[in-house]
């Protein structure tokens, strides 16, 4: 395994010159997105391209899940391994330099950070090995054209204590630590290897580990990954049933038991423009490629992984890979699409006014072809659409709205759920009533699945009113809500839907118990004998 990463990073033992160091792990760090000691990342906020500066990590810290992991013993095992191969190591003095750096270092990864705009002429301050001209050179080296940097050019340092403390350190070190920092790159990988021999673990951390390990991988790749997984899809894929999805829940939101009724004349106009001008955006993974990216013949080597040894040395290239391709592609939507692509749910991007649906949610189980029955997909994508457009309105720049109206409403709101949780399911609710404008905090998730579900189901219930004369209607539009509580509690009460609600303690079901139990619709599709009373049900109004 060690083997076939030391290509990577082997030539870090053989510099002696400081400055030379430095100018490698500038290299790792933007080529190769390896930090070490410092990483160095470019950014990209609407066209505008800038540098960011941060302070890395120590070895424990780049492997460790919490402080009491044995990583001292997978320690041992790398420098055994190393010496198999014909590297040697000292491990007392890789321990020290360890020791120290982690005393530097563990101030950042705790919060006391200290950030500051940096001119690039005065990069020298970094430290004195590198003069600003060659600090540049390093930089540029890897940015394109038109993002490279001036003497004018400002860049953001995070930790710039920590970062120029940590610098004169490995100045002073003997043979500048080089063994240390190939420790350190090598650990991108091997952190994998790590998690997976950790002693004593029970099955459920296995499990946890294994799945964080996977979506930090999949995340690193995800270029390859999205055209392993979606590689057959089309840029299309369920553009239409979304549109027409979304057609409905704006229209719920806008009338019936979604309508906007509790709000005052300032608040309504804003949702009412929102909602009126909202485009649908769709990431794409057709701007991904690049020269630097052989997206067929990596996808093989992804697949045909069969041994633990050989995944390390994939996984640099591949992340590699996906790094050049974002550095040679200039464009900020590019960039956002990627961000989102892997999204769990809908995304309110209140610059362009647009609800962006990630890709895995235009495609079975929860998005269907308009072959199959509305109801079907109103249950799943419908409620995650119509949740997420009532976070935008609630919890985005529209507090500056709220008024007494508002404030008292969606507190008799708040009142009435957290009384519907206590009685019928006898669970207390920490609805997070108010920042000081009075506001609702984002502790209220739990509030925005109930309004989500009902207004859903009213979007069901008014795409399909057009066949309320139909003979059979009774018995199809009771088969046909069914269908639609049953995909929503699917959908809330599993997999990690309940971080969404922060720090409450409540049981993710009740993400599905308390919607459907505010909702008489539910009682009478299941020929419920206790059936809810719409005048007790909790709305806003």
């Amino acid at each position: 395994m060690l083997r076939s990463c030391a290509g990577f990073f082997g030539d870090l033992l053989t510099l002696k010159r400081y400055p030379d160091i430095l100018v490698r792990l500038v290299n790792l760090s933007l080529s190769q997105g390896v930090h070490t000691i410092f990483g160095v990342k470019l950014l990209r906020r609407a066209s505008v391209g800038y540098v960011s500066l941060f302070p890395g990590k120590a070895l424990g810290q780049k492997v460790r899940l919490s402080s009491t992991a044995p990583f001292d013993q997978y320690l041992l095992k790398l420098f055994s391994a190393a010496q198999s191969i014909g590297m040697n190591f000292d491990v007392n003095i890789v321990r020290h330099i360890e020791e120290q750096v982690e005393q530097i270092l563990v101030v950042n990864e705790d919060g006391g950070t200290d950030q500051q705009e940096l001119e690039a002429k005065n990069m020298v301050s970094l430290n004195g090995a590198l003069d600003a001209t060659k600090w540049l050179a390093a930089i540029n080296a890897h940015l394109p054209a038109a993002q490279k940097l001036s003497d004018d050019s400002t860049i953001s340092v995070d930790g710039l204590t920590s970062i120029k403390s940590v610098l004169q350190l490995f100045e002073s070190l003997p043979n500048h630590g080089v063994a240390y920092l190939y420790l350190n790159a090598l650990l991108d990988a091997f952190r994998f290897d790590y998690l997976r021999t950790v002693p004593d673990k029970k099955d459920m951390d296995i499990v946890l580990d294994c799945l964080q390990a996977s979506a930090e991988a999949m995340w690193h790749t995800k270029s390859v990954v999205a055209d392993v997984i979606f590689g057959n899809q089309t840029s299309e894929a369920g553009r239409g049933v979304t549109g027409d999805v979304l057609h409905w829940i704006l229209l719920s939101i806008s009338s019936g038991h979604g309508s906007l009724r509790w709000m005052g004349g300032a608040m309504r106009r804003y949702a009412n423009r929102t909602l009126s001008t909202l485009s649908l955006h769709f990431p794409d993974k057709s701007d991904w490629s690049s020269t630097h990216l052989d997206i067929l013949h990596a996808a093989e080597d992804l697949l045909a992984v069969k041994r633990a040894e050989e995944f390390p040395a994939i996984y640099l290239r591949l992340r590699a890979e996906q790094l050049q391709s974002f550095l040679s592609n200039p464009s900020a939507k590019s960039e956002s699409d990627m961000l989102h692509f892997f999204d769990e749910a809908p995304k309110f991007d209140e610059t362009s006014n647009a609800l962006i649906v990630p890709w895995p949610l235009r495609i079975e189980p929860l998005l269907y072809s308009q072959d199959v029955p509305l109801e079907f997909v109103a249950g799943t994508l419908g409620v995650l659409m119509a949740r997420e457009l009532h976070r935008a309105i609630l919890l985005s720049n529209a507090s500056g709205f709220w008024s007494t109206r508002e404030e008292s409403a969606f507190a008799r709101f708040q009142d009435c759920a957290s009384k519907l949780a206590l009685t019928t399911f006898n669970v207390s609710i920490a609805t997070g009533v108010s920042d000081e404008r009075g506001t609702p905090s984002k502790k209220d998730a739990l509030l925005t699945w109930m309004m989500a579900a009902r207004t859903a189901h009213e979007g069901l219930r008014l795409a399909l009113q057009g066949f309320r004369n139909a003979s059979n209607w009774a018995r199809y539009w009771k088969l046909a809500q069914r269908t639609f509580f049953r995909r929503f509690c699917l959908l809330t009460c599993g997999g990690e839907l309940g971080a969404v609600m922060e720090s409450e303690t409540v049981p993710p079901k009740l993400m599905c118990l308390l919607s459907v139990a505010n909702m008489p619709e539910f009682a009478q599709a299941f020929d419920c004998q206790a059936e809810v009373q719409p005048d007790t049900m909790c709305a806003l109004e």
